[in-house]
């Protein structure tokens, strides 16, 4: 079999690198599967042909659907775009690695935000609240502590990225973290920056650190794309984003549309309890043009977010929310551009078939209250500025569920 002819061929499994907040390297940002080895016990040439490594692209050449990959695979299903790479750099591809092209890099768990939709892997700020709801163990939190100071350096290893032509910084948040910003310095020095294409992933609440600033590096790159996870406005974007001020966030994305005009994407996750903050923040950032182009908005599913997901909506706003997206659809129609060309209309249709055969459980739903409950004590944030839904049951059965919960 040619190896364009395997329905499920993706080039990442053979020129990407993702080495995840705890030095584990996976295929990609959403592979399911275990770690391919952890770079504080292998090298990286060990791991990206190691027998492990090899028999996944054997399999995949062979046509074979891996279950691993099944993110991309039901987003697909769904009729939405996926991650997957589908086109090919080079002409042949066997069971062997190709030069890494593609650097998909988190330093560590470094981040100055506790988001309500993320968790202590991603987060420092977040390990005492994964410890509380028995997530991890105190083993475990102590371990997501030394995260920045045991993990390998990225420059440990800059031989292996002579190739790299695009580098995908997330966290952890990125700006806040030095290795970010020695990897800018060493590929300036040596005059490589120019050639590279730089993504983010971050938070966008800075947009410098220490004596950097993000003006003396970006304007210099082939070409940018700043992927800002902002999951709601104004204060509900506040209370998700925990830390994070709505003002400095819009400031901040004007001041990379100041850089480039097309580099600023909105990376948002949604969940049931923010749905309608996320489709008033599609409206600002369109009217007020600060999103260059109705492609760079990118709705994901939440995951990983047990009783927050929008499969686990509650029975009673499921009607609310639905109507909350079609009025929002209607507002795109007006946009036809938009409404006609874009995968906001697709992602949008799925969220609501994902609503109407969602499953409400009554023990998902405590257990995301209590992580709310946890966090909004540590940081003192205030779960009643978002109770704003129409129907008043789900705004009394929210704050019974919070009041009856024991921190």
């Amino acid at each position: 079999m040619e190896f364009l002819d395997s329905p499920y061929f993706c080039e990442y499994m053979w020129t990407h690198l993702y080495k995840s907040p705890d030095d584990n390297v996976k295929l990609c940002c959403i592979d399911k599967g275990d770690s391919l080895g952890n770079l504080q016990e292998k090298t990286l040439e060990e791991i990206r042909n190691g027998d492990v490594y090899k028999k996944i692209r054997k399999d995949v050449l062979a046509g074979k659907k891996l279950d691993r990959c099944k993110i991309c695979h039901e987003q697909e299903e769904k009729g939405i775009g996926s991650y997957r790479k589908t086109t090919a750099s080079f002409k042949n591809y066997d069971e062997y690695a190709k030069p890494i092209l593609f650097l998909d890099y988190r330093a560590d768990n470094t981040c100055n935000l506790a988001c309500k939709s993320c968790g202590s892997g991603f987060s420092t700020k977040l390990i005492d609240t994964d410890l509380k709801l028995g997530i991890i163990t105190e083993s475990e939190a102590s371990t997501k502590r030394l995260f920045s100071k045991k993990n390998k350096k990225v420059l440990e290893y800059k031989d292996a990225l002579n190739n790299i032509e695009n580098i995908y910084f997330a966290g952890g948040e990125p700006l806040v973290n030095q290795q970010h910003w020695d990897m800018l310095d060493y590929l300036k020095n040596t005059d490589r920056l120019k050639n590279i294409t730089l993504s983010y992933n971050t938070n966008l609440t800075t947009l410098t650190f220490k004596n950097y600033k993000v003006e003396d590096y970006w304007y210099d790159v082939e070409s940018i794309d700043v992927m800002a996870s902002i999951d709601g406005f104004d204060k509900g974007f506040e209370y998700f984003r925990t830390g994070a001020k709505w003002n400095t966030i819009v400031d901040n994305m004007k001041r990379v549309t100041r850089i480039n005009k097309n580099a600023l994407r909105l990376s948002i996750t949604v969940g049931w309890m923010n749905l309608k903050s996320v489709l008033d923040l599609c409206k600002f950032v369109l009217e007020n043009n600060i999103i260059s182009s109705y492609e760079n908005i990118d709705l994901t599913y939440m995951y990983g977010c047990e009783g927050g997901k929008l499969s686990e909506t509650p029975l009673e706003i499921k009607n609310e929310l639905i109507e909350n997206i079609n009025l929002f659809l209607d507002y795109l129609s007006n946009h036809k551009k938009i409404y006609e060309e874009n995968n906001l209309k697709s992602i949008l249709i799925s969220f609501i078939k994902t609503i109407n055969n969602s499953v409400d459980n009554d023990n998902s739903f405590k257990k995301w209250i209590t992580k709310l409950k946890i966090i909004d004590k540590q940081y003192k944030t205030n779960i009643n500025e978002i109770l704003t839904f129409k129907n008043p049951n789900i705004n009394n059965r929210i704050q019974n569920t919070y009041n009856s919960i024991v921190i």
